[in-house]
């Protein structure tokens, strides 16, 4: 039995049978958020409770998962394998706090027991390999003050770095071996999430929502978009099947952009989810083939 209060990823599952346009009709006159209808606990497996998850996601047929290392499952069980962590010269292991899957490997953030040195790996899944170290910054050495590695939406990478006490640098690559500096309207927040929609790059950095159709990123501040002091952006994800920008707010509020205007804001899911207990926003394909967006939540 699962016990209550801990972290646990519920499945908006969207058959694409049910799918509707932006311009369908339906009960509440707003399509895609009609669209998304079964929420769907997704059941008890062999990995502890008390695991906090910080990343969910497929790739080769296989899921992962992040919560201080990186765990894999085939889709078809429910037995979670740890996967051994890199190790530095002295043989010290490393904690997985950030990965992201690129091509056929997962890019993996590893930091210290200490805190005191967080480096980019790349890890090859069908030969149990670790990279060494990563260099973004082409300084000729490893970076080791790595932050956090989320992928930009554009078949490529954002790597976050500490820049100072209050300061973050990042840094993009298609490749996973070259880098550039990315130039981002905020310096004091790193970017949490990327995606790519309607021919523009969004991201969101210190919970605002940005966009870069021209080279440089600036915040959204359309009519209807997510914003102001008071809503703060947790999730953002691309979902093809609708041609739709989902956003998700602390608050449980799902934003959905159809590449020409903005849909008012719902709550996602009502009263089982209460405010501020939704935690991210991603998405997938299943084995099966059908489409889902995951949501992690804290509920009692």
């Amino acid at each position: 039995m699962r016990k209550a209060g801990f972290p646990i990823i519920h499945i908006l599952a969207i058959a694409l049978l049910v799918v509707v346009a932006f311009s369908s009709c339906n009960e509440s006159g707003t399509g895609i958020l009609y669209s998304i209808k079964n929420e769907v606990a997704y059941g008890d497996n062999d990995l502890d409770n008390d695991l906090t998850i910080a990343g969910f996601f497929a790739l080769s047929g296989r899921y992962y998962a992040v919560s201080g290392r990186l765990f894999g499952r085939d889709s078809a069980t429910d037995v979670w394998t740890p996967v051994a962590p890199p190790t530095d010269d002295s043989g010290a292991q490393f904690l997985i706090t950030s990965a992201t899957p690129l091509g056929s490997l997962i890019y993996v953030v590893a930091t210290s027991v200490d805190g005191g040195t967080s480096r980019l790996y790349s890890y090859d899944p069908a030969a149990d390999v670790w990279s060494p170290p990563i260099d973004v910054d082409s300084d000729g050495a490893a970076s080791e003050q790595i932050v956090s590695v989320v992928a930009s939406g554009a078949g490529g990478l954002i790597v976050n770095t500490r820049a100072g006490a209050l300061e973050y640098a990042s840094y993009a690559s298609s490749d996973g071996e070259v880098f550039s500096a990315v130039t981002l309207p905020v310096t004091t927040s790193p970017v949490t999430h990327a995606t790519g929609f309607a021919g523009t790059t969004w991201i969101i950095a210190g919970g605002r929502l940005y966009a870069d159709s021209s080279g440089a990123f600036a915040a959204v501040t359309d009519a209807g978009a997510p914003g102001g002091d008071e809503t703060f952006l947790i999730g953002l994800f691309a979902y093809t099947d609708l041609d739709a920008l989902l956003i998700l707010a602390a608050d449980g509020t799902l934003y959905a952009y159809d590449g020409a205007a903005w849909l008012t804001s719902i709550e996602l899911l009502g009263e089982s989810i209460s405010a501020g207990e939704t935690t991210s926003l991603s998405g997938l394909t299943l084995s099966s083939g059908e489409h889902v967006v995951l949501i992690g939540a804290d509920q009692g």
